[in-house]
């Protein structure tokens, strides 16, 4: 995530969607919507899928208005509300056909966002989730801004808003500067453990050599089990992990080479794993696991920028570093990378295995399929979901419903769209 560039600009036009016609709508409504978080007239709302729409011709419909620089949009499988993190510290819930007054998660008084690529920056349900009632959280702290991982549980009793008593610390990391945090969580399919994305620790150029140092959490991709802790932990290290026995390297070590990783997401379905990574002038990358690939790979940085030897390294050409599945040219003045899901929805059946990326600082959304390994049938939908430029502003992220249906998130305009049949 790089929203310094561009982070004083406000923009509050938003933009025209359709209504899909497989989803339900919320009610209709003459008066002008409230102030503040609110769901959009003719919002297309979470739920099962009636009526799918076949071919690929694509809308963005508007389903939440009125927020304050959204950056995610998630929710447990098969759970009709949708909750909508707002970098500031506060989680809004969908349910119903109205985003409810009282919000799931308010720790703006815990988080620090000073910098723009500080806040409350992602957010992940347990995979067991109700019968295991755990939420994680990932922020910067108020007082120091280094990285926190924290715990909460939902009581049955109150199912719309977490228990602010039940908060317990599961990961401390501490930042040099106030930007790369990376920020997002993920559970992975297949293993059940949970996935920690962090930069390299800020500033420019890898001041502090992060990238390539295994014996810090920051530049790499964390893996732990957060059901059964290791002794003198919060949390639990899986045997798999690639670096347990290696005395120079932090045993949470999954993946490392990464300078900022702005989202990821697993196919459900497949098991691959696809990482946005926020390059430094030249090249933004989006980075690839599959199923069977050795645990540890290297993505390069700091030797590399995408596939592009870094001006401060001479190890280019040797062994062992992981080419990125995507490089994509950066433009001045400003670049920035949104890794996307891959679509395992109901209601656009021939989107089955498409990915989705965009640019935070160019406005666009992409897709390609992974065939063998490799980005193939790379498009760019931009025009054809927003030939106005005025939904697609800032795209800093996006989410997917406990359906699979897809929704992008405009953090400059505070809305957020679902993709639709057009």
């Amino acid at each position: 995530m790089r929203f310094f560039a561009l982070a004083s600009v406000v923009l509050l036009t938003v933009g025209c969607g359709g209504r899909s016609p497989s989803a339900q709508a919320a009610p209709e409504s003459a008066t002008p919507p409230p102030p503040g978080p609110h769901v959009a007239e003719g919002a297309p709302l979470p739920g099962p899928c009636a009526t799918p729409h076949a071919g690929t011709d694509l809308a963005l419909a508007p389903v939440v208005a009125g927020l304050l620089r959204p950056v995610l949009v998630t929710a447990p499988p098969g759970d009709p509300r949708l909750f909508v993190v707002e970098q500031n510290g506060i989680v809004r819930v969908l349910k119903d056909g109205a985003v409810l007054p009282a919000p799931f998660l308010d720790v703006a008084s815990e988080v620090r966002t000073r910098n723009p690529e500080q806040g409350l920056l992602g957010m992940a349900f347990h995979p067991k989730f109700p019968a295991d009632p755990r939420v994680f959280i990932h922020h910067s702290q108020r007082d120091s801004g280094d990285t926190a991982v924290v715990e909460f549980r939902v009581d049955s009793a109150s199912p719309d808003v977490v228990d602010p008593a039940s908060a317990a610390l599961i990961l401390e990391v501490e930042q040099p500067y106030g930007n790369h945090n990376g920020g997002h969580l993920e559970f992975g399919p297949r293993d059940g453990f949970l996935y920690i994305g962090l930069g390299d620790g800020g500033s420019a150029n890898d001041p502090k050599a992060n990238g390539q140092n295994k014996a810090t959490l920051l530049g790499s991709m964390l893996r732990i089990d957060v059901d059964n802790a290791s002794p003198g932990l919060t949390y639990g290290i899986p045997a798999d992990n690639p670096f347990v026995n290696d005395p120079g390297a932090r045993d949470e070590i999954w993946a490392w080479g990464l300078r900022n990783p702005w989202r990821y997401h697993f196919d459900p379905v497949t098991g691959e794993l696809v990482i946005g990574d926020v390059g430094q002038h030249s090249v933004e990358e989006l980075d690839y696991h599959a199923p069977g690939m050795a645990f540890g790979a290297n993505y390069g940085w700091d030797v590399y920028e995408g596939g592009e030897c870094f001006e401060r390294h001479n190890a280019c050409g040797e062994a062992g570093f992981e080419a990125p599945l995507i490089a994509m040219e950066a433009y001045a003045p400003c670049n920035s990378i949104t890794g996307g899901p891959v679509y395992r929805g109901q209601c656009l059946p021939d989107l089955a295995g498409t990915w989705f990326w965009s640019d935070y600082c160019h406005d666009f959304v992409g897709t390609f399929r992974i065939r063998d390994g490799k980005a193939v049938d790379r498009a760019d939908l931009t025009k054809r979901l927003d030939p106005k430029h005025t939904a697609l502003i800032g795209v800093s992220s996006f989410g997917v419903d406990g359906f699979g249906e897809v929704y992008v998130l405009s953090h400059r305009g505070g809305v957020v769209y679902r993709l639709v049949g057009g």
